[in-house]
């Protein structure tokens, strides 16, 4: 029995040994994925920070130009356009309407010219 247990435990030893071996392969492969990862990631920063500055110097450029970077002023200009359009309608309705108003008027008066000279006339002949 003292042969079995020392196979036994000779067995767990190996196996044990075996495990671990498997256990040092992973954390060597984890290390170097982990460097590759760190040297991934400083790389992405390096590109990050050249594009960040690229991307201010571009809205420099912009705002230098006076060329609107997100285009507020379009969307400002279109809806000043608009209100402008109504406007003119609004104007242009009116102004028909005052000239509809006028030549009532005009027309009236005429009419009452028209009446008044003829009164006129009923109490000369009177």
């Amino acid at each position: 029995t003292r042969y079995g247990q020392q196979a036994e435990l000779k067995e767990q030893n190996q196996h044990l040994l075996a495990t671990n071996e498997e256990l040092e392969k992973n954390l060597t492969d984890t290390k170097q994925r982990v460097a590759e990862l760190e040297l991934q990631f400083s790389n992405l920063e390096k590109e990050n920070a050249g594009l960040q500055s690229n991307l201010k110097d571009c809205h420099v450029l912009l705002v230098a130009s006076k060329i609107d970077p997100l285009g507020e002023r379009v969307g400002e200009d279109a809806r000043q356009n608009e209100d402008q359009r109504k406007e003119v309608m609004e104007i242009q309705t009116v102004m028909t309407e005052l000239t509809k108003a006028q030549e009532h008027m005009t027309q009236e008066r005429q009419n009452f010219s028209l009446e008044a000279a003829e009164m006129e006339k009923a109490l000369q002949e009177a």
